[in-house]
């Protein structure tokens, strides 16, 4: 990673303090885990509704 954008403005992390550095590497890294943090709930989300879809067509059938 060479520069990080925060609210649309581009920052060389050449430029960046050392202690800027280490805040622009551990916000891309807690960005990254957001990331894949929203596709495992795509995946829990996409089972829960087939879950539902399939309970209900078992009890449409039984009522």
């Amino acid at each position: 990673m060479e520069s990080i954008t925060v609210d649309g403005k581009t920052y060389k992390l050449k430029d960046l303090s050392t202690e800027g550095r280490l805040l622009a590497r551990q916000a891309s890294a807690t960005n990254d885990h957001i990331k894949r943090l929203e596709a495992r709930l795509a995946v829990a989300r996409t089972a829960q509704s087939s879950y539902v879809d399939r309970l209900k067509s078992i009890a449409g059938k039984k009522a």
